[in-house]
């Protein structure tokens, strides 16, 4: 047996290692490929799967050939990994005669992330300040970053009773004061019915989405980016004539369908759309939103965020209302 299997097998053993450590404070880095902007011309590959990483770094020696790194194993905690690192060299060509790579050991490489598309990788004696590679717009910060399909999960694990919903953003828009905006309505219904707008409010640091929910309510979300297609925050449900009070709902949610699936073009996201008969029109939303705008608080915003380490704004309430009163007339009611 080569010593190129005996050395990826002990890489994928290390990556099958089970540990316990401490959900306090967690962070769900993304996987994918990260780079520095300012440093173009080499990138890492972060495959995170459960509690293990396998990384790839490509890079370039100093007298310019190219260089493939690997290495894997079991992170150290939610945001730190360290493992072995091994250079390939005279690997399987595309399209020739197969043939096993070489695997030389570098020493260490560790992965520090700051948040969850940011890290700091330390190998070869140099540590890179590194960013999760964006093409999608996903990352940035402005309103089409929400362009997509939202489902949503509200409540505390403290009181335990949760609410779910499902929004699509897809079409920009500009206001009266010239600020972008997407609009869409909830996934099933249609604009006319229940619809939806999303913005990023540049001077407080916070995305935000209102849904027409029901006849009587209004349904509040505003959030951070937790990743490129996760977001964490506060969600209100509250009377059309009234305004949100309190310090809000936690709320989670993932992106389940892509911008471009949502435009109508063949891309990535869950099948499951609108039911074969229509909206049941039957259901008394009203009735369910009464219910969800008078869950009782369980957590002020600061406890929750201090024993969780959940990343979420926390904002004063004329600053909800403001946001509210935005959305609002973007909506044009």
């Amino acid at each position: 047996m080569t010593n190129y299997t005996n050395t990826i097998r002990f890489i994928l053993a290390s990556c099958l290692t089970v540990f316990a450590v401490g959900a306090a404070k967690a962070v769900m880095p993304d996987s994918g490929w990260f780079w520095n902007p300012a440093e173009g011309g080499r990138g890492v590959n972060l495959e995170i799967q459960d509690d293990k990483i396998f990384m790839s770094v490509f890079a370039y020696k100093p007298d310019g050939s190219q260089a493939w790194y690997v290495a894997g194993g079991p992170m150290s905690t939610d945001r730190t990994w360290s493992a072995d690192l091994y250079e390939t060299v005279g690997g399987q060509p595309i399209g020739g005669s197969p043939r096993q790579a070489g695997m030389i050991p570098r020493g260490r490489v560790s992965v520090t992330f700051t948040n969850e598309r940011n890290a700091q990788v330390n190998l070869l004696g140099t540590t890179l300040s590194v960013t999760r590679q964006d093409w999608s717009g996903y990352g940035a910060y402005e309103a089409k970053a929400l362009t997509g399909e939202w489902s949503t999960s509200e409540g505390d694990p403290s009181f335990p009773v949760y609410y779910s919903e499902r929004v699509i953003l897809n079409t920009n828009q500009v206001d009266s004061s010239g600020k972008p905006f997407v609009s869409g309505f909830r996934t099933g219904t249609s604009a006319s019915r229940y619809p939806a707008v999303g913005m990023w409010d540049a001077e407080h640091g916070v995305f935000a989405i209102m849904v027409d929910s029901s006849t009587s309510y209004y349904t509040l979300y505003i959030f951070n980016m937790a990743g490129f297609n996760r977001a964490e925050g506060y969600s209100w449900t509250y009377k059309k004539a009234a305004s949100p009070t309190g310090d809000g709902t936690y709320f989670l949610a993932n992106r389940t369908k892509s911008a471009a699936r949502v435009r109508g073009y063949n891309a990535p996201g869950v099948d499951k759309g609108a039911p074969a008969d229509g909206w049941n029109e039957s259901i008394d939303r009203d009735a369910i939103d009464a219910r969800r705008a008078t869950r009782p608080a369980t957590k002020s915003s600061v406890e929750v965020d201090e024993a969780e380490g959940i990343t979420r704004p926390v904002l004063d309430p004329k600053v909800v209302n403001d946001l509210a009163m935005e959305l609002k007339t973007q909506m044009g009611n």
